[in-house]
């Protein structure tokens, strides 16, 4: 489906990294092929396997061949797009947009990783917990300590902390 860019493999080294820097299961990010063709990564959630939130969908645009990938237009203003990527409104989808990237221009592998790499830093897993072991030192840090970023995701006293609400102090 991809005429030389191999989405499959991407996908399975993305998910190889970000399990070593992120600490995400090594299947968070997944593929679908949906029933026009085009390819949807989606983040599950770690604890349940479940879709929870769609990345982007992946496509070749029919008359160009251009490398069609469609996602959220909000997220995008926080990533560095490809140099001569083409941004085109969907006329019923005011969320998301297409974004047509040459096939010689190589930017595609840094343009979803830049998307990926977004979605796994903002991610909220569902299943949360009250707070960790170190919530003492947090309390007195002011902020969360968890050396794994994505686990203290799940944490609410990390939310309380972050309003400035703290619990546990010794003043």
């Amino acid at each position: 489906m991809s005429e030389g860019f191999d989405l499959n493999g991407f996908i399975e080294d993305f998910n190889v990294r970000a399990a070593r820097e992120f600490n995400t299961p090594e299947n968070f990010i997944m593929l679908s092929t949906n029933k026009d063709s085009s390819v949807s990564a989606s983040l599950r959630e770690p604890v349940t396997g479940k879709v929870k939130k769609r990345a982007f969908n992946f496509s070749i645009a029919k008359k160009t061949g251009y490398y069609r990938v469609t996602a959220n237009r909000k997220m995008l203003e926080n990533i560095t797009m490809p140099a001569g990527c083409e941004l085109r409104a969907i006329s019923s989808d005011n969320k998301n947009v297409y974004a047509d990237i040459s096939p010689v221009s190589g930017d595609i592998s840094r343009f979803l990783t830049d998307i990926l790499e977004y979605y796994v830093k903002n991610f909220e897993p569902s299943e949360k917990f009250g707070c960790c072991g170190k919530y003492r030192e947090c309390s007195a840090a002011g902020k969360c300590l968890h050396e794994n970023l994505f686990y203290s995701k799940a944490c609410w006293y990390r939310k309380n902390l972050e309003s400035g609400r703290i619990f546990y102090t010794d003043r």
